[in-house]
């Protein structure tokens, strides 16, 4: 790939700003740790109380994915396209389709072999949900599509970048496990709730944080669009099992 890793252009934008770079304050390190528990506040809400999934999805992805954080970059003044740094090489993209392929085969061998021998859902819980099954698949099927670039963006670009913009915080392997651990968080709540079974909720947790450290590992290797299409390999098993196991009108 032509265009630089991810990790240099970060050490150089530290070098060329280090003496214009503000100090992290309370109040900001506040903000964004508020922002990344945002995604439990909406599952509790909408899924746990409302049982609304896709009015969860829906203003996790507009409000905390997308309205936040381009508002908060207007007023930065910094350039969303420069800031995602992708120039959609060829190999990018060829990259991104294989991960795309292999992560979606994965998903779906590893929740095929799970279910043959333990069927981990609670049915009660699942059927508690609002929305007909064609909702409900339609949901799954186009937040699979939207889901992964502004995940991508949000945990692998926008959040790096906010704290990064500080002295105090590098680029290194704290802040992208710091990361990884928040963007877990969430789907532990979501795990628990379809499965009331904390064990497979921990296990989900621990599995989607190294999860996390990997699509760090492909952001910064290959670019956004490679990791954003391997994290839509994933999405896609996800929604493939969903609609293998979500319940036909209650039964």
């Amino acid at each position: 790939m032509d265009s630089k890793v991810y990790d240099e252009e970060q050490n150089d934008e530290t070098v060329q700003l280090s003496d214009q770079k503000p100090k992290l304050t309370f109040v900001k390190l506040s903000l964004l740790e508020l922002l990344m528990i945002s995604p439990v506040i909406w599952v509790l809400l909408f899924l746990w109380v409302l049982k609304m999934p896709l009015g969860c999805q829906l203003g996790f992805q507009i409000i905390t994915l997308l309205a936040i954080p381009l508002i908060s970059l207007q007023i930065q003044k910094k350039h969303f396209s420069k800031l995602i740094k992708t120039d959609l090489y060829i190999s990018e993209i060829g990259y991104g389709l294989l991960f795309l392929i292999g992560s979606f085969l994965a998903t779906v061998i590893f929740g095929y072999f799970v279910f043959q021998y333990y069927d981990i859902l609670d049915y009660e819980a699942i059927k508690t949900l609002k929305g007909s099954k064609l909702s409900l698949i339609l949901a799954l099927i186009l937040l699979s599509i939207t889901n992964p670039f502004l995940e991508e963006f949000f945990w692998r670009v926008y959040l790096p970048d906010q704290y990064t913009m500080h002295d105090e915080i590098k680029y290194n392997e704290k802040l992208k496990w710091y990361l990884a651990l928040h963007y877990a968080l969430y789907h532990f709540f979501v795990i628990y709730f379809l499965t009331k079974l904390i064990i497979i909720s921990l296990i989900g947790f621990i599995m989607i944080a190294i999860g996390g450290r990997m699509f760090f590992i492909t952001r910064d290797k290959f670019g956004l669009l490679t990791t954003s299409l391997f994290h839509m390999g994933v999405d896609l098993g996800v929604v493939a099992m969903a609609i293998y196991k979500i319940p036909l009108n209650g039964e």
